[in-house]
């Protein structure tokens, strides 16, 4: 038998002691993990011990499905992380819908553990800096908005966000306006805006035309259809067309020649209408009346057709919720037979509850041209000019979440005119 010292005795019977208290502590707490790598979760911080993260724990597990765990987040400080998503944008719709619910006041959205932007959270739109129009940003969870980039000489014609919301692309020029009854527009760029950098980076220099047009043809591409007078031929149009993939790289470049005397100036391209939900068990109906226009909504499942709103206006465009329940309907008089909204023209912006069969809201107050569906939520335009604001609604529940107005007008894609 081997006899330790006396000192060396008390220090072993010490240790052991220690080991057997931190083995029993471990009983009393939930237990602490590292967030998963690679992945993005919502996260709530401020807890000064485990203990206190692990209370808000218990009180969460009842009311959401989502994993939950306490980690230590920094030194001497821990959170809740809540849910494993693929994306920022995913992690930062759902911890946006639990705000929402009143589940959580404040949260930021974390990959590995480290904090990342949040690009669900951050909303870009348009609006004057030192009159020149430029690229701010909207904080959803705080309701502040801040400058993101102005560039002197940069009018920003168009905003087009990438479907993840991770890119945007951002048409600019100089001057735009009405010269001897033709349009102009003086030295236009293409630029590509990375959301989380705040990086800006210029793909092309169009130079000058007379028309500018910019949309996603599909989510992987994104188009751009530039036209100006013909250089022999004045009565002739020329019109290049870039096509670039989310990257921002050029994959393809066209020109279209159009006779202005026969043909007139070339259309935008015209929003595709979405007459089937995603899911495939809902059908937008359209029947054509003397004086109006008349949507039903059929359900596919039990082949019943449900009348869902008359207008005295044509359909301009339809959109449906990813979950197929909402429909989103804008319906507008077209400038002759064309599927145009004209400029400064009204028009209706209703919004269908599949599930309660009723419109549940109509806003009739401006054009809606320009709106997009973040989440529960759907952003718009309202007003024209330096009156000209976004509505924020929660449609959902049924609630205009915010309303956001900035000196000299703002709108999510460009200044409303």
């Amino acid at each position: 038998m081997i006899r330790l010292p006396g000192k060396y005795a008390l220090l072993m019977c010490c240790f052991i002691l220690a080991v057997f208290l931190a083995s029993c502590s471990k009983d009393n707490k939930k237990p602490v993990h590292k967030i998963k790598e690679g992945k993005y979760s919502v996260l709530l911080q401020g807890f000064s011990t485990p203990e206190a993260a692990g209370k808000s724990v218990d009180e969460l597990k009842s009311k959401i499905k989502d994993s939950l765990a306490v980690i230590q987040f920094k030194q001497k400080s821990y959170g809740v992380k809540i849910g494993i998503f693929p994306t920022s944008f995913a992690a930062g719709k759902r911890g946006f819908n639990l705000f929402l619910d009143s589940l959580i006041s404040s949260y930021m959205i974390v990959k590995d553990d480290s904090v990342v932007f949040d690009e669900f959270n951050n909303v870009i739109f348009a609006a004057r800096y030192e009159d020149i129009p430029s690229i701010y940003n909207f904080d959803l969870q705080h309701k502040k908005y801040s400058l993101s980039w102005y560039k002197w000489g940069n009018r920003v014609f168009s905003i087009n966000r990438s479907w993840d919301n991770q890119k945007a692309f951002i048409a600019a020029a100089v001057g735009m306006g009405w010269k001897g009854g033709f349009p102009y527009i003086l030295d236009a760029k293409i630029y590509l805006y990375d959301r989380a950098s705040n990086n800006m980076q210029l793909l092309t220099e169009l130079g000058k035309g007379v028309q500018l047009f910019t949309s996603w043809q599909t989510d992987d591409t994104f188009r751009v259809n530039f036209t100006d007078l013909d250089t022999f031929k004045t009565s002739l149009l020329t019109q290049k067309i870039f096509k670039y993939d989310p990257e921002g790289k050029l994959e393809r470049q066209d020109t279209v020649k159009y006779d202005l005397l026969k043909d007139g100036f070339p259309l935008p391209p015209a929003e595709a209408i979405e007459l089937n939900s995603p899911d495939g068990r809902y059908t937008l109906e359209i029947k054509d009346k003397k004086n109006s226009t008349e949507f039903y909504v059929k359900d596919n499942d039990s082949d019943d057709s449900f009348f869902a709103a008359s207008s005295k206006r044509k359909l301009y465009n339809a959109v449906w919720s990813d979950d197929s329940r909402f429909l989103f309907m804008v319906t507008t008089y077209f400038r002759g037979m064309k599927r145009q909204i004209p400029d400064n023209a009204f028009s209706e912006l209703i919004v269908y509850d599949c599930k309660s069969q009723k419109a549940q809201r109509k806003f009739d107050k401006s054009r809606y041209k320009n709106f997009m569906l973040r989440g529960g939520l759907l952003i718009f335009d309202e007003g024209f000019g330096d009156s000209s604001k976004i509505i924020f609604y929660d449609y959902v529940r049924d609630i205009i979440y915010y309303t956001l107005a900035v000196p000299g007008g703002c709108g999510i894609n460009s200044i409303p005119l």
